[in-house]
């Protein structure tokens, strides 16, 4: 068997592909749907029963196998439980869960650093709206949500007056968004622009940023009121609200921290599916660096494989003097204004990270190409198996017999039960990210053997 050393583990290097359990007794070949999905005992099959698939990703087995008594693995040999699993993903810096097991001594906000380190890093740039285009629209959408909010049939122009006392009354006429400072605390968005003397706005500040929320409850009522003013058609069709990644510290002049408030970005949706402008399993490379011009905050340093950073280079060149916004699990990192058009594929991201943080996303984005296979991933999806685990796609066949996701998915067996018919797994997908999950036993899956 061909193996690799990965920590304290041997693990073998490619897909079981055996017909017997370890005492001869030969594992049934069950081709027909209706009997796998009936099956409770050891089965294997070729993913969608072609022997071609079985040299390129080796043999599917059910569970049942796998707890088979008989030993599914060759001497030598077991099936890794759930916990050797982990112990994987510890030796690989947790590579094997799309993250990065830090110890958080000194941390101030240990309950954003875990939160952080439980995405899955699908990395994508999108395309923004400014400011100016979209601030207009909010003032409109509170004459919408008002009228939805208090029953009104008509739709009357709202006069807000900074002076008015009446907040209950204030609050009525202006449910979402509002240019007034003396008004944050009232309403949960507050708007970027620069009023002239009778109150109305005068410049919109840059960027695509829209407003601000001052608390988390905040940010649950403006989506809740954004969607009322979506449906009575007030924004463009391509536009998509998201939030900051971060709780962002508002400083007085003397730099004490006074407050802290959450960003909402305009994004805009060039695609005609509504998918990000590039995304995917594009990164071959992330380490955290140092902005020195910001007196040296961590940021990370990325470079994309030739595809990418082909749609790259087209994005930034479309986008000179806007902004591309960098988000990962539908959170808004940072989002900077393109100045020139970027060719090479090389990138950063910037959001006022911490180097506990800093070292996270980047563990977290370079992670699954590290894991994947060389070849035989679709679309571009290949690694760069620097951890030698060479993970295949073999898709898998589900418990009713029929078969997915083969060059796109790989999915393991661990030999842990976790409900009566379920058992824990590992997933590896194309977009590089690795999960732990469990399913239905009848299902088939892959299977890796770690040596005694």
């Amino acid at each position: 068997l061909n193996t690799i050393k990965i920590g304290t583990q041997t693990w073998t290097t490619k897909n079981l592909d055996v017909t017997t359990y370890r005492n001869g007794d030969a594992i049934p070949q069950v081709q027909d749907a209706n009997a796998w999905a009936n099956l409770r005992t050891g089965a294997w099959c070729y993913y969608e029963n072609n022997t071609a698939n079985g040299s390129s990703y080796g043999k599917l087995y059910n569970w049942y196998a796998v707890n088979d008594p008989r030993g599914l693995a060759p001497k030598g040999y077991h099936i890794p439980s759930d916990a050797e699993w982990t112990i994987l993903s510890d030796n690989l810096g947790d590579e094997a869960s799309g993250r990065i097991l830090v110890e958080l001594p000194c941390v101030k906000d240990k309950a954003r650093v875990r939160e952080l380190l439980q995405g899955t890093a699908n990395l994508e740039f999108w395309e923004t709206y400014e400011n100016g285009e979209i601030a207009p629209l909010l003032d409109k959408a509170n004459i919408a949500i008002s009228n939805y909010l208090n029953g009104n049939k008509t739709t009357k122009t709202a006069s807000v007056n900074p002076q008015d006392t009446a907040i209950k009354n204030f609050i009525k006429r202006v449910p979402l968004f509002s240019f007034y400072q003396n008004a944050f605390p009232l309403v949960p968005l507050k708007g970027r622009v620069t009023l002239d003397e009778k109150g109305n706005p005068k410049a919109y500040a840059e960027g695509a940023v829209v407003g601000f929320a001052t608390s988390k409850s905040d940010t649950a009522k403006v989506n809740q009121y954004l969607k009322i003013a979506r449906s009575k058609n007030i924004f463009p069709s391509k536009l998509k609200f998201m939030w900051g990644s971060k709780e962002v510290e508002q400083k007085s002049e003397d730099g004490k921290v006074v407050g802290s408030y959450f960003e909402l970005f305009a994004i805009k949706q060039t695609d005609s599916k509504g998918k990000a402008a590039l995304s995917g399993d594009i990164i071959t490379d992330a380490r955290k660096d140092y902005d020195q011009r910001q007196g040296g905050v961590p940021l990370i340093s990325m470079s994309m494989n030739s595809e990418a950073a082909q749609k790259w280079k087209t994005i930034t060149g479309a986008n000179k003097g806007k902004c591309v916004a960098v988000v990962m699990d539908n959170m808004v990192y940072s989002a900077p204004r393109v100045n020139s058009e970027i060719s090479g594929g090389q990138s950063q991201i910037t959001g006022n990270f911490t180097d506990t943080e800093a070292d996270a996303l980047a563990a977290i984005l370079s992670a699954g190409t590290k894991m994947k296979s060389s070849s035989g991933w679709k679309n571009n999806g290949n690694g760069t198996n620097t951890s030698g685990f060479a993970g295949l796609p073999g898709g898998y066949r589900f418990y009713d017999g029929y078969f997915n996701d083969v060059g796109s998915n790989g999915h393991w067996w661990s030999s842990s039960e976790s409900l009566t018919s379920y058992a824990w797994y590992r997933d590896l997908n194309s977009y590089g990210n690795v999960g732990r999950d469990y399913n239905v036993k009848r299902n088939g899956f892959s299977v890796r053997c770690l040596r005694d």
